[in-house]
């Protein structure tokens, strides 16, 4: 099974801090050139856009790895597909319209590259990369930077079965979130049950259960 270890950010830089954050809005305008894109078929019954059409128009305009911005069109399209899917049940749902300033930062696994001490995560060619002095383990995969009164980052990692939880169904555990910066990993691990979440001292979460239970599906590639 896998697991996703929440690692909170604490005593950066004021350096660090700001690139941090610089890089939640570049997210952000990426998902607001989907949200844009998308919008305008709709208005003018035009033909809407899909994967290859949104990485196309987002591909190397952003201050981000290209992995990364990949994971956030995929994230906006799944969540076009839940409101597809779900609207004609419930018309009062409305697809993705709103201008957020912020949004996670995503890196698969292959792109995390993990030190001694630290772990690197790539910012694209010719900028430099987000350094944290974390120690990550061995089986550790994709990474996500969220906001949840403070920077963490949530990282996939791989368990064996033996660890299940005694007294729990195998697999059946959620993420905990107070924050919506983070419920995009909620809401991919609500589809993934075979996937439990703990915080890096060792607690185990729950998390809400909201309408995005897609937006995250192909952030970590599992």
């Amino acid at each position: 099974m896998n697991t996703v270890k929440v690692y909170q950010l604490k005593r950066v830089s004021q350096t660090l801090f700001r690139r941090l954050k610089a890089a939640h809005m570049e997210a952000a305008l990426v998902w607001n050139t989907c949200c844009d894109l998308h919008k305008e078929a709709r208005t003018t019954h035009a033909k809407w856009p899909g994967r290859t059409e949104l990485q196309t128009a987002t591909k190397g305009k952003y201050a981000l790895h290209s992995q990364s911005v990949q994971m956030v069109v995929h994230a906006f399209l799944a969540n076009v597909q839940t409101t597809r899917q779900l609207k004609p049940a419930n018309p009062q749902m409305h697809y993705p319209y709103k201008v957020k300033q912020f949004y996670p930062v995503h890196w698969p696994e292959q792109a995390v590259s993990k030190e001694k001490g630290r772990v690197v995560l790539p910012m694209g060619r010719g900028r430099a990369s987000l350094v944290l002095p974390l120690d990550l383990p061995e089986n550790s995969g994709a990474c996500t930077l969220v906001w949840n009164s403070g920077f963490e980052l949530h990282v996939c990692v791989a368990v064996p079965q033996a660890e299940h939880a005694p007294g729990l169904s195998q697999g059946v555990v959620f993420v905990r979130s107070k924050d919506n910066a983070i419920s995009n990993l909620a809401n991919w691990l609500r589809n993934n049950p075979d996937v439990k979440s703990t915080r890096s001292d060792g607690r185990s979460c729950n998390a809400p259960r909201t309408k995005r239970a897609e937006e995250v599906s192909a952030v970590f590639g599992i």
